[in-house]
């Protein structure tokens, strides 16, 4: 496996999810197969609809409070094509 071993010509997107932790488990597992892979981070909410929450949280106090997924964010792992099946089985996606 060499330094350009997951690049944006070879890749495909194994899974996205919103649970931290079950991405880093995940993750993990796969770097303890030695299966190279690369995980992306993108915000579910932009910075002015956080901030229309936020001022309709200073109304409403409780309404929004409940939801902590809100401001979220989802998580990407990304391998190489030829490592793909191989993950998918390691991780009985």
């Amino acid at each position: 496996m060499g330094f350009f071993s997951v690049n944006i010509f070879n890749r495909k997107k194994l899974f996205v999810d919103t649970d931290a932790s079950s991405v880093a488990q995940s993750f993990e597992r796969l770097k303890r197969a030695d299966i190279p892979c690369e995980m992306h981070t993108k915000r579910l909410r932009s910075t002015l609809g956080m901030r229309i929450d936020v001022s309709a949280y200073m109304r409403l106090n409780q309404a929004y409070a409940d939801n902590p997924q809100q401001y979220g964010y989802t998580y990407t792992i990304c391998v190489p094509r030829k490592y793909l099946e191989e993950a998918k089985a390691i991780l009985h996606i």
